[in-house]
């Protein structure tokens, strides 16, 4: 928009002889002192005349209109003047005066519209019924334009998120990831050698002493937290020296079992042992220990 000057009508004359005459009558109090104003003329805003009154004189012209300050030039006099009319541009009055116009943007963010705009209504959206999109669900498939609306067709067995994937196994960890599910164990494991670490019924970790026994009396059973299990000879077997003779088991723990020990030796059992010639197995008196010695002590 141009703006030409125009010659001060009659009513601006008049003004400016009266601010005239008032600055006379004002004496040498108000002589010096000029103040700038933005003279407005009734009903013509767009074209607004920068003068220089007297001291006295400035309360009048701002009870007409006018204002303080130079007047400001081209669109910022009366912003209005940049509106072009249309609904598809941004109007606006630059610093320099100057009036811009930017195309607004219709553009909804919705891929199953097709955008534009009608510059006496603004900006419209029309379903594009058909067309390809993607709804960002990873467990759907086919992906198009219902109306509007971008929709998929569910994917069996695909998750969404962690919480489809939920095994109602309270000691698993339960994790969706581009659309499968992941059940992994939950790692209960500690680094003490000597406690077994495990996941309870509420799915919370803990640990108990692991068991060395090796169900051999044998020895003596004891943890190292830094090797683990340690078996020892034991300190106190169940027998000193075998007894039990006949149960199959080393009772002393001195690598012997029953009759092969040597504190199982009975003379007359019938049984050859370590230190015996013969065993006759009777109870006969004079044989089987030292010397085998047949006797018939039975006269002819």
């Amino acid at each position: 928009m141009c703006f030409t000057t125009r010659q001060p009508d009659l009513a601006l004359a008049m003004v400016l002889a009266v601010v005239s005459a008032l600055s006379l009558r004002g004496g040498d109090a108000h002589a010096d002192k000029r103040v700038t104003i933005c003279h407005v003329p009734p009903g013509n805003e767009a074209n607004g005349h920068t003068i220089s009154v007297g001291e006295a004189s400035v309360g009048a012209h701002l009870a007409h209109g006018d204002r303080l300050g130079a007047c400001v030039t081209g669109c910022g006099a009366a912003p209005s003047i940049c509106d072009d009319g249309s609904a598809c541009t941004w109007d606006y009055c630059a610093d320099s005066g100057q009036c811009g116009h930017e195309a607004v943007s219709c553009d909804d963010g919705n891929a199953c519209t097709v955008d534009s705009c009608d510059p006496a209504v603004g900006c419209t959206a029309v379903a594009d019924d058909g067309a390809w999109c993607d709804d960002g669900n990873a467990c759907t498939s086919g992906d198009g334009c219902v109306g509007a609306v971008c929709q998929g067709a569910p994917i069996e067995e695909c998750c969404a998120t962690d919480a489809d994937c939920d095994d109602d196994a309270a000691c698993t960890l339960d994790v969706c990831g581009d659309g499968l599910c992941a059940n992994e164990p939950i790692d209960c494991s500690v680094p003490d050698v000597c406690y077994a670490g495990f996941c309870d019924m509420d799915g919370e970790c803990s640990a108990t002493p692991i068991s060395c026994d090796d169900f051999n009396f044998c020895t003596d059973d004891s943890c190292d937290s830094a090797t683990g299990c340690v078996h020892e000879p034991a300190v106190n077997p169940p027998e000193s020296v075998e007894v039990s003779c006949a149960d199959g088991l080393d009772n002393d723990c001195d690598g012997t079992i029953d009759v092969t020990d040597s504190d199982c030796f009975i003379c007359g059992d019938g049984v050859l042992q370590p230190g015996e010639e013969c065993d006759d197995g009777n109870g006969n008196p004079f044989d089987g220990c030292d010397q085998c010695i047949f006797v018939d002590t039975t006269p002819d």
